[in-house]
């Protein structure tokens, strides 16, 4: 998987709009969008892992501060379609506090390091249904956004790609 870069949406008419018509109880919203309608890898096994190098998983002195945390947590989360754009998140602001608040469908992960390696095996808790996903390294504070994802899609119907990595059997002489 490559990375695409991700696009800001601050919904600059909506929120004008709606901020004037409610201002203390309608919060205005930002998403992270990717431009295009669906990802370029199509996978077909729901079972997906992924393995990654070079990520190091936050440390715990970032967990007690999140807003101001330069942390990243690796995040893969399903992602919405919506024309020729698919949102990977949504960021709603507090008018009077400016606190902020994210919504995004996060699936459930589990990280394992392999070997003395810098290589990182991420695999879902469960099964992935057909859909769009990205994968992300999220940053902590709630008010931050990804600036790259990796995205694919799950889909059983999709042509076999001439360019996958295909594993290798390797025939012993004994």
């Amino acid at each position: 998987m490559k990375y695409v870069p991700t696009e800001i949406d601050r919904h600059a008419g909506s929120n004008i709009l709606k901020a004037n018509m409610a201002p203390f109880v309608y919060k205005p919203k930002q998403s992270i969008e990717i431009e295009g309608a669906a990802a370029g890898v199509r996978l077909h096994d729901p079972n997906v892992a992924i393995y990654i190098r070079g990520y190091a998983i936050g440390s715990e002195d970032a967990a007690a501060s999140p807003e101001t945390s330069t942390q990243m947590d690796l995040t893969l989360v399903r992602v919405e379609s919506k024309k020729d754009r698919r949102i990977v998140s949504t960021v709603a602001f507090t008018q009077i506090t400016g606190k902020a608040a994210r919504s995004n469908q996060t699936v459930v992960l589990t990280i394992e390091k392999v070997g003395n390696t810098e290589w990182q095996r991420i695999t879902p808790n469960e099964p992935l249904l057909p859909g769009e996903y990205a994968l992300m390294c999220m940053p902590r504070g709630q008010s931050l956004f990804p600036t790259r994802v990796f995205d694919f899609a799950i889909d059983p119907k999709a042509p076999a790609s001439p360019n996958a990595i295909k594993p290798t059997t390797v025939i012993s002489s004994q």
